[in-house]
């Protein structure tokens, strides 16, 4: 089912459904979206820019999105406002990324997730894993995040593969292609594999801890 929602797109910003991201919005576009969402009770979409967003002045989001609630929002003295989203799915961009879809009106479709090793020997190991991952990380979390660490030691593979994927360092391309990736165990492989490629750097001392991001 495609349907219309108002878009922001950000260029090194990516959002994971489960995960809460504070966002500073300073662009009265961005700003009427932000509100109109809330008092609407409307989803809104969080897209990265694709790269080479600098030399351009219509930059195109990636077409992989993450649908968004507003949970509150705040103004500020100069005249920003301070925004809570919370991600609740995926989807993908299905109008055409035109001069103004990057704080306009857009259609988009449900990315669906699936499993199809739930169930099986694959399932338990890569639950295993994901505890182990969760286990080793010693963060420096604000309080929001340690609410995130804690649903994530009794929720689904789904949730924890989004919710570390949101808190890791990961670079934005890379957490790109986890939010455009819909099959749950390859993207819990693509998130292990990466974590993989930076233990020996000191996993611990990279955490990324959570606070405003400027649009």
């Amino acid at each position: 089912m495609n349907y219309p929602i108002g878009l922001i797109s950000l260029p090194a910003t990516v959002m994971f459904p489960h995960a809460v991201l504070p966002l500073n919005v300073c662009d009265l576009e961005k700003i009427k979206l932000v509100q109109n969402a809330y008092e609407l009770v409307q989803p809104i979409g969080l897209a990265l820019m694709k790269p080479g967003w600098q030399h351009t002045k219509s930059p195109e989001p990636h077409e992989a999105i993450c649908l968004c609630e507003v949970m509150t929002y705040s103004p500020l003295e100069n005249g920003s406002i301070n925004v809570f989203l919370k991600g609740t799915g995926r989807a993908y961009l299905i109008s055409d990324c035109t001069e103004d879809c990057l704080t306009g009106q857009v259609s988009v479709a449900r990315l669906e997730e699936y499993f199809p090793a739930q169930g099986t020997v694959e399932e338990r190991i890569l639950r295993d894993e994901i505890d182990q991952l969760i286990a080793e990380i010693t963060p420096r979390f604000s309080t929001t995040s340690m609410i995130e660490m804690d649903r994530m030691n009794s929720e689904s593979l789904s949730m924890r593969s989004n919710l570390l994927a949101s808190i890791l360092p990961i670079p934005s391309q890379m957490k790109q292609t986890l939010l455009a990736e819909n099959n749950i165990g390859r993207r819990c492989r693509l998130l292990l594999n990466w974590v993989g490629d930076y233990k020996k750097q000191g996993l611990r001392a990279m955490v990324h801890q959570i606070g405003f991001s400027l649009n």
